[in-house]
């Protein structure tokens, strides 16, 4: 089924972890990184600046903190964990990039900063986004109800709105969760987004709408059926025109591309591939990219080539809070500190593929993990945070 953290390789993790920082020091020179145009961000303050604050931290070496991040993820592909592709950025220029592993392993074809992967969970990233560029064209409100848009509407999603969908606040349960008949049959063979609709509409709510918070997909379907019914455009067509295209992410779309798509694995020894139809996710988890267009969608994003200050807000402002203190923004971004500084970003993945996409707020700087094995890429995304920085 449709998985999402590993937690059994988290203990691993943190000993490879705590290997590749104390072998930084031997590891090769990180090759001259590649620039990928996009808009300039605001300027970070210069380190000078910072080292005339008596308590400042010294400025920050990030040749060191590339080559402690190269020296833990060749560790933990080595020890087969990690298969895939890693990129850095910062003030809008990619500052390593570097992939690990066989994009098809029956064939020896390697993975590449251009492979194609399934993003999974990410996708929910590009649905909130979709919504919010209706918004900002007057198409729609998130305060509307979303029995607005959506036919025969049942009597207990009446109070929810569009805002509840984004924020995973509406009380829906998860339809893959719900452990129905043909759940897993339509992992395997697909099916109609208003198949989908049909496997949860006569749930109870878990929740009267805006009194928990709690993660799941099918607010998220019903967010693409709203998008098409808006749009007039099929979900695939009005991501594809309205963000993929303006932000150059020429190697990105919804269900699967024609060609070039690693094949996901179980782990690292298999060389069977993983099989999952991603339109059993629909716009909650349906989508594709590489890397370096994951680098242009965060770019773009957050240097506002696609919404407007009011509505990236709402992206960013935490609209729950878990016991931890982690804030929840729109389409599962999740606000967070980690390394001493403040995240925002979500990930996940089908069967057979990981990835997870990251910003350093303050610091202007992307970091992303996208790969083709089931990982525990929260883990490795936190320990790379700290490798770059030299926080542990």
């Amino acid at each position: 089924m449709y998985k999402q953290t590993i937690v059994i390789t988290s203990i691993l993790l943190i000993i490879v972890g705590a290997l590749a920082l104390a072998a930084c020091g031997q590891t090769a020179p990180v090759s001259t990184p590649t620039a990928v145009p996009a808009n300039t961000p605001t300027a970070v303050p210069s380190p000078s600046a910072a080292a005339s604050a008596p308590t400042a931290a010294p400025a920050l070496d990030v040749d060191a903190g590339l080559k402690r991040v190269e020296a833990y993820l060749d560790k933990l592909n080595k020890g087969g964990l990690f298969t895939g592709v890693a990129l850095l950025a910062q003030d809008g220029k990619i500052i390593f990039s570097k992939a690990w592993g066989m994009a098809d392993r029956e064939k020896n074809v390697p993975n590449t900063p251009q492979t194609i992967f399934r993003v999974g969970e990410t996708t929910m990233q590009f649905t909130a986004a979709a919504v919010l560029v209706l918004e900002q064209d007057g198409k729609l409100s998130v305060q509307d109800p979303i029995c607005n848009y959506l036919d025969n509407c049942p009597e207990a999603w009446k109070a929810i709105t569009i805002h509840h969908l984004l924020s995973h606040t509406s009380g829906i349960p998860d339809f893959l969760d719900t452990g129905g008949p043909g759940v897993y049959k339509i992992t395997q063979e697909g099916a109609t987004p208003q198949q989908l609709v049909a496997l949860f509409r006569d749930q109870p709510l878990a929740f009267k709408p805006g009194a928990q918070r709690v993660w799941g997909r099918s607010g998220f379907v019903l967010a693409g059926l709203i998008i098409e019914r808006v749009s007039g455009q099929t979900y695939g067509d009005f991501v594809k025109q309205r963000i993929f295209e303006p932000l150059g992410m020429a190697h990105s779309g919804y269900g699967d591309p024609s060609e070039g798509l690693a094949l996901g694995y179980a782990n690292a020894t298999t060389k069977t591939p993983a099989t999952f139809n991603v339109s059993a996710l629909y716009a909650s988890g349906g989508c594709y990219s590489t890397a370096e267009d994951l680098f242009r969608w965060n770019e773009g994003l957050y240097n506002g080539r696609l919404l407007n200050e009011a509505e990236l807000k709402k992206i960013l402002t935490p609209h729950a809070t878990f016991e931890n203190g982690e804030g929840s923004g729109y389409g599962t971004v999740v606000l967070y500190e980690v390394a001493g500084r403040k995240w925002a970003g979500n990930g996940g993945g089908p069967n057979g593929y990981s990835s997870v996409v990251n910003r350093d707020i303050d610091g202007h700087l992307t970091m992303l993990l996208i790969g083709n094995q089931d990982m525990d890429i929260f883990t490795i995304r936190d320990y790379m945070a700290n490798s770059f920085f030299g926080t542990k």
